[in-house]
């Protein structure tokens, strides 16, 4: 009976991990990097990029460089949130890397937002959009 206990506990963990993944955020390999930007984001005010493509996709890839900060990076397309597209990290000092697939933005404004949610703390990062995914 503890087996199927913890075995019912793992499955139920995983069930959890998988739904909470935002959709369409995934790795991806992509050819033609149409913007680029790093910098520093301290509690306060979020840090905004904005940008436009002629194409039809974009893969958007916020890299953690340091910090410890929780922050919470927010997508736009014409001044809209996408729903199930908002990437968060966690308020330690693991780097990692988190990427976001935004579709039919053809000539749209695509803003990025990114908001240090600890007052006390920073969060380093560097973020790419590129096209010509697959």
């Amino acid at each position: 009976m503890p087996k199927l206990k913890s075995l019912f506990m793992f499955c139920t963990l995983v069930f959890i991990f998988f739904i909470t993944l935002p959709t369409d955020c995934f790795t991806q390999n992509c050819k033609t990097v149409i913007k680029t930007e790093e910098g520093t984001v301290f509690g306060g005010s979020p840090t905004q990029f904005i940008f436009s493509t002629t194409e039809d996709q974009v893969l958007i890839s916020i890299q953690k460089t340091g910090g410890r900060a929780k922050t919470t990076v927010n997508f736009y397309v014409n001044n809209q949130m996408q729903k199930n597209k908002t990437i968060i990290f966690q308020g330690s000092n693991k780097k990692m890397t988190q990427q976001c697939l935004l579709k039919g933005i053809q000539g749209k404004n695509i803003r990025v937002e990114i908001k240090n949610r600890a007052v006390g703390n920073k969060f380093d990062y560097r973020w790419t959009a590129a096209v010509d995914c697959f």
